[in-house]
């Protein structure tokens, strides 16, 4: 029963976080640009979402793979928080509520791998 709960809740996360970078490439749409700047913008800011798309096909079978990319792609927005205009706590605290599911997310898939490997 827990092999399934570890194995499940790191893929349906992975299709939550895709969808809420989804529907996060729309803000594109209120911006004061012509039509064709919000639709190559909107675009743009989904090439994340396909990459996370990708990389939630390849974890299905092997679940390594979507451990390293969740982790490192959890460090690497943090990372690039760092760099905004907000003072570091700011820019930490607005930063979590996209980089806690992705770390757990790469945990979970973590686990799902060493569990399976055991056997």
């Amino acid at each position: 029963m827990l092999g399934k709960i570890i194995t499940w809740t790191p893929r349906v996360l992975s299709i939550f976080v895709i969808a809420l970078l989804f529907l996060l490439s729309f803000d594109m749409l209120l911006a004061e640009f012509t039509i064709w700047e919000k639709i190559l913008g909107v675009l743009i800011q989904n090439i994340p979402t396909a990459v996370f798309g990708v990389i939630l096909y390849l974890s299905w079978k092997r679940p390594w793979v979507g451990g390293i990319f969740y982790l490192a792609a959890g460090i690497f927005y943090l990372w690039l928080m760092r760099n905004s205009d907000d003072t570091f706590v700011e820019a930490l605290l607005s930063s979590l509520g996209l980089a806690i599911p992705v770390f757990v997310t790469g945990v979970l898939f973590i686990l799902d791998w060493k569990m399976n490997e055991r056997g």
